[in-house]
This record gives structure tokens, C-alpha cells and sequence, in this order.
């Protein structure tokens, strides 16, 4: 049964039975699948679809549940966290899907060249771009180079998880001020309507009466990435943060949320660590922002100040964990090579050898320490590092998800996996199951991060169920992905590609919503 509890309520009832920080949970967590049957990956499965896919509480999981998280807490107690994460992702599809029609337009032709010079784009850019070959300066490259300032070193440190409320703020986003909802001032559980057998009858037990609504609609609150930020390329000109063009604000407009109960913290390039701990934030598009706080100070600070209430719960939403690797870097030597031409010269290219067949791509995307018939001789040092990097984006999702629920224990929160898409005129085509590959893998990590937030929080004495990652998409074709390459903000390169086009974040946000239980005849339970 899923009790129904205020935020301030679950806050005052959680008791710890044992404290478990990240670190221990991820240690404990990689131990045990090392000899849990299907590895990691087997292991994870008990927490999404298995032993412990209902856990709540350790006090309120099935015994055999309780079984697998003593195992972790006794393998991971006064243990750090891994560097790097095992890939549960398993095998992909091989496939190589023939690419869409590239847009004619989107080239660095003298056309589109004279365009920027007509719009005011400064000389020396232009010069540096009619070279042969072309230049791109490094202070009007917005793609490629990292997007923000160095993480902070403390940024994915561990967090202390508390009921601390934290003085109510005004909030100068929406139409009105965001305050505190009226808060319900006894502690009850509401369960779900629940199926009672009998030997001789089976009654259902009447629901609950619904809950009237709270005086302030209950919140949307995102953090994290471009995706999530609403980075949208538009007439070769590029946003990187419009949160009314993400697909946040269509799960908003979907919960019937109002404007200015909808908090979109969320920017292009963000680390995890970035989200977690960088102030004075600069967008890839130049634009600086988070001056006092970082977006998971900000998002957990409007939350707890408004917390949910009984059958009305908010939703904080986040994507992050791509930017914590350099996989843009990655991708934009893959577009360069597939472009060719001036856009190779400008962005620089794979070798040619890596691009000849997908088990080649394959191997100078991930490595291979035998080396490859087409490379030179010796091993392949990875292109991309996300194995190398892979447990900071494990513990960093996990911190993100433990600091949205801890400010407000009733809230849903939903961390949003990676999209993956075929036929992308962009990439050459026998790298396309390797960047599919990459995704799921990074995804993995996604989904180990919030089994590690679902392990500490039940042992917190929370509900884990309030936690998941969810919705990792396969796209065939390119109807759901943005495409323009050559797009400028503030004459800044910055692309489009790969965001969501409004049909991708329809089909993001409707994926989400069905994630979010209903309390019968209320809002989110």
C-alpha cells in the first residue's frame, strides 16, 4: 500500500534504523553484484522489477528485499564509493540504419557566412571562418569546449540527509510569490483502495475520501542538462535555456500546473557536479547564471519551503550525467567526419579508420586493448572516458535524487534517462550502434544511481518509491531530434543537435507523466 502522506508529515516520521551514505550504498551495491546471479545487472533488476521493486522503507520491505539490502549495508559499511561503475547495459542494437537527408542548409557555406556577416556577427570571426582552411576562435566556440567552469572538487561530495527546514524565500519567478502551502497538522496514512479475500466473499474496501486542494497548487521543479533546460536552435539562432520550450513545461501544462507554480533550474552543459555545487554557472550560449546558489540549492530550498500535501504531491524532475564526460567532445569529432569538408577543418575529425565498419567505431569509441585491422599498431586508448568517469556519474545521480526527496519526502521525484535515435544524418552511419551503445551505458549508470538513492533512503526510514529513473526512449528516425549544426548564440557555435524537437518533448513528457501515480480523485499521489 502507498501511504498518502504530507511532505511535513513524512519528514517527522522518518527514523533511521541504519545510516548509509551514498558511498557505502554504491560499495555495498558493486560487492554484492559481483557474485549476485546476472551480475550488476541482475541485481539492479530485483530494485526495478523484482524482490525489491515495491520497497518503500527497510521496516516495510519484503523479507527477502531485507535480505538483499543487509547484504549491502554489511558489504559496503566504512567503504568508498567506486571510481568506476560496472556496464549493466548488455548488448545493443547492431543495426545500421541508412541516415535521413542531411538539411542543405545547415553548412559553413560562404552563404551562410555572409548571412552572419548581414546579422552582425563580429569581423574577426568572420575572418577566422572565410580561411581556407576555416577557424573556429576558441571565444566563439560554444560546443565542444567544457560548457561551465570547472566542477567545484566538492561538488559530488556527500550531503548530510535532514528534516531541516530551511527559512521560507521569496521567489521572484511567476506572476505571485511561491509561500508555503497549509499543511495538514496530524500525521495520517491514506492507502490506496485495497482488495480484502475472504473464504466465503471478496470486498473492495471503499477509497479514501479525496483530499480537497491545497491553497498553492503543488510544484514542478526540474534540474539538470540541456535537455531538460529547453536548448532549442530556431533560424540558425540558438537558446540554451527556455524553460517554456522544454519538455517540463509540457508535463506541467499535462498536471495542470500553473506557471508560476513550475521552477526550471535545469542549464545546457551541466555536470552533475554542476548541479550539485556550481554558483556563477555559464551556459554554453555565454549566458551566466546561479549567482547564489546551485540548482539543487535552489530546487531543494523551494521545496522544502512549499512542501506536498496529502494526495497532491510536487514533482521534481532531472536529467544529468552525460556532461560529467566528454562526449560532446566525442560527438563532435563524429559529425565532423561525417560532414566533412570545411566542417571537418573547423571541428576536427575521427581518424578515417573508425568509421569503416561498426566494430571499428566500436573500438575508438570504447577501446580495445588488442587494437584494430584498420588503426595503427598497438592498443586503442578510448575516445570517449565515460567508463573512466563512470562512478562520479553514478554517485552524482544519486546525490540529485536524494537531495530533491530529503527536502521534501511526499514529493515524486524522476530522474529521466537518456533518449536514444537511428538514421541521424549527422553521424556516419556504421558509428550509430556504438553511440547507441554509449547511451544505454551511461544510462545504466542512470539507473544504478537511483538504486543506490532507493537503498539509503529506505534505510532513512523514506519511501524509495518515490524515486525512479524512468523512460528510456528508442527513437527510430529523426522526427523527435533537432538537427542544426551550424546555429549561433550571442555568435557562439552552438547546435541544436541533438535536443528534442517539440515532438521529442511531447513524447518525454508524456512518458513521464505516466510514471506519476494519481491519488483518486485528487493530483499526484
Amino acid at each position: 500500500m502507498l501511504a498518502q502522506q504530507s511532505g511535513q508529515e513524512a519528514a517527522a516520521e522518518l527514523q533511521p534504523t541504519t545510516v548509509l551514505s551514498e558511498d557505502e550504498a554504491a560499495a555495498g551495491l558493486v560487492a554484492l553484484g559481483e557474485t549476485y546471479p546476472g551480475g550488476l545487472a541482475g541485481l539492479i533488476a530485483e530494485f526495478e522489477a523484482g524482490a525489491c521493486a515495491d520497497l518503500a522503507s527497510y521496516d516495510e520491505a519484503s523479507p527477502s528485499c531485507q535480505a538483499i539490502l543487509d547484504q549491502v549495508a554489511a558489504l559496503g559499511a566504512g567503504q568508498s564509493a567506486p571510481s568506476t561503475m560496472p556496464d549493466i547495459s548488455g548488448e545493443t542494437d547492431p543495426t545500421v540504419y541508412p541516415p535521413e537527408p542531411r538539411d542543405p542548409s545547415d553548412d559553413l557555406t560562404s552563404e551562410h557566412i555572409d548571412w552572419m556577416e548581414s546579422e552582425g556577427a563580429p569581423a574577426d570571426l568572420i575572418a577566422a571562418l572565410r580561411q581556407e582552411p576555416p577557424f573556429l576562435p576558441p571565444e566563439y566556440d560554444g560546443w565542444g569546449s567544457p560548457s561551465g567552469p570547472e566542477p567545484s572538487v566538492s561538488g559530488n561530495e556527500p550531503g548530510t540527509l535532514t528534516n531541516t527546514e530551511p527559512p521560507a524565500t521569496t521567489w521572484p519567478t511567476g506572476p505571485t510569490a511561491t509561500t508555503a502551502p497549509t499543511e495538514p497538522t496530524t500525521s495520517t496514512s491514506y492507502p490506496y483502495p485495497t482488495t480484502t479475500s475472504t473464504t466465503l466473499t471478496t470486498t473492495t474496501a471503499a477509497p479514501p475520501p479525496p483530499p480537497p486542494p491545497p491553497a498553492n497548487p503543488p510544484l514542478v521543479v526540474a534540474v539538470g542538462d540541456s535537455p531538460t533546460s529547453g536548448h532549442t536552435s530556431a533560424w540558425f539562432r540558438t537558446t540554451c535555456d527556455d524553460p517554456l520550450t522544454a519538455w517540463v513545461n509540457n508535463l506541467r501544462i499535462a498536471l495542470g500546473t500553473p506557471l508560476n507554480r513550475y521552477f526550471n533550474f535545469a542549464h545546457s552543459g551541466a555536470s552533475t557536479a554542476d548541479v550539485i555545487g556550481t554558483v556563477n554557472y555559464t551556459n554554453p550560449c555565454g549566458v551566466v547564471s546561479q549567482p547564489v546558489r546551485p540548482q539543487l540549492g535552489d530546487a531543494t530550498a523551494l521545496l522544502a519551503a512549499n512542501r506536498s500535501v496529502r494526495g497532491w504531491a510536487n514533482v521534481a524532475v532531472f536529467m544529468a550525467g552525460v556532461n560529467d564526460s566528454n562526449w560532446t567532445t566525442v560527438a563532435r569529432q563524429l559529425v565532423g567526419r561525417q560532414l566533412g569538408g570545411r566542417a571537418a577543418a573547423a571541428f576536427g575529425a575521427t581518424p578515417n579508420w573508425a568509421v569503416a565498419n561498426p566494430g571499428a567505431c566500436r573500438d575508438w569509441l570504447f577501446g580495445n586493448p588488442a587494437g584494430n585491422p584498420g588503426a595503427p599498431p598497438g592498443a586503442i586508448p578510448p575516445a570517449w572516458n565515460g567508463r573512466a568517469v563512470s562512478g562520479g556519474i553514478t554517485i552524482g545521480v544519486a546525490r540529485i535524487a536524494l537531495g530533491l526527496i530529503n527536502s521534501d519526502p511526499g514529493a515524486q521525484v524522476r530522474q529521466l534517462l537518456y533518449y536514444r535515435w537511428t538514421r541521424d544524418p549527422n553521424l556516419p552511419p556504421n558509428c550509430g550502434p556504438a553511440a547507441i551503445g554509449a547511451t544505454t551505458m551511461l544510462n545504466g549508470w542512470g539507473r544504478t544511481g537511483i538504486t543506490i538513492a532507493k537503498i539509503v533512503w529506505a534505510f532513512f526510514g523514506g519511501d524509495a518509491r518515490r524515486i525512479r529513473a524512468v523512460c528510456e526512449q528508442m527513437w527510430f528516425g529523426m522526427a523527435n531530434i533537432q538537427t542544426r549544426i551550424f546555429s549561433w548564440a550571442n555568435w557562439r557555435l552552438v547546435p541544436g543537435w541533438p535536443h528534442p524537437t517539440a515532438a521529442g518533448n511531447g513524447v518525454l513528457s508524456g512518458c513521464v507523466n505516466g510514471t506519476l501515480p494519481r491519488f483518486p480523485g485528487a493530483g499526484i499521489a
